[in-house]
């Protein structure tokens, strides 16, 4: 059976950017088994680096927020190269790091799922374009999972 680590990243309390966090309750509810890691990474995403090594996985998907250049509310599968070449642009060195290590360490496919942030204003929760997203998330991951 193929073991799949989803991995959520970003700071909830930043508008847009808690995204990643925000969509892995919506992905636990339709996804279950000892073969599936759930990671909330939060705001420190290189923190669970050896609790994904640990679990072996097939395959890592990494949900956040990205800043890809295009309209807000946007949602994109990347390959790990080129979400971090654009999380290097954005300033986002943690995930950077930590999509980089995994793709170090794992034999297995990295894939990353970028949210286009609407807002990323402290205080404040999800935009309604990112509530929107969750739905598109969900469905980006079901059809990587397979």
């Amino acid at each position: 059976m193929v073991r799949i680590a989803i991995c959520g990243a970003g700071n909830r309390n930043r508008g847009d950017e808690g995204i990643g966090s925000e969509s892995l309750k919506d992905i636990q509810n339709e996804l279950s088994g000892d073969n599936f890691l759930f990671i909330d990474c939060g705001r420190s995403p290189q923190d669970f680096t050896k609790d994904v090594l640990d679990f072996k996985p097939d395959k890592v998907v990494v949900i956040a927020a990205l800043d890809m250049h295009r309209g807000s509310g946007i949602v994109e599968s990347l390959s790990a190269d080129e979400a971090r070449d654009m999380l290097h642009e954005d300033g986002q060195v943690d995930l950077e790091m930590f999509l980089g290590y995994l793709q170090n360490a794992l034999e297995g496919e990295v894939v990353f799922i970028g949210f286009q942030p609407w807002s990323r204003k402290d205080g404040h929760g999800l935009s309604a374009e990112a509530r929107n997203a969750l739905v598109i998330i969900r469905g980006a991951v079901m059809e990587i999972v397979g």
